[in-house]
């Protein structure tokens, strides 16, 4: 499963995280389950850090497994927010999610 993860692109990581999510719970370890989706996230994050954090939002982990894929969550959705607040472009959703956080 590791080399599929690592094998996978932003948008294929998107489709693997929820797949993984959505697996009975004697499939994996937990640390496995959160290894795997730590890996996922950042990946997904790259392409679509809003939809990243939602998805973060409605896992039922402890966040303290996930310190890694939350930060670079937040790192891209900063990076995204500033390159369109420098194209003089911000959807008020973005801003609604972020004052929301």
């Amino acid at each position: 499963m590791q080399s599929v993860i690592t094998s996978s692109d932003a948008a294929q990581a998107k489709a693997l995280a929820k797949q993984i999510q959505e697996w009975p719970a004697d499939v994996l370890t937990r640390e496995q389950r959160n290894g795997f989706l730590n890996s996922l996230l950042v990946k997904w994050s790259d392409l679509d850090p809003v939809g990243a954090a939602k998805f973060f939002d409605t896992m039922q982990v402890d966040a303290m497994h996930f310190h890694p894929a939350a930060s670079v969550i937040a790192q891209n959705w900063a990076a995204l927010i500033h390159r369109l607040q420098s194209n003089g472009r911000v959807p008020i959703a973005i801003l609604k999610d972020s004052k929301a956080r």
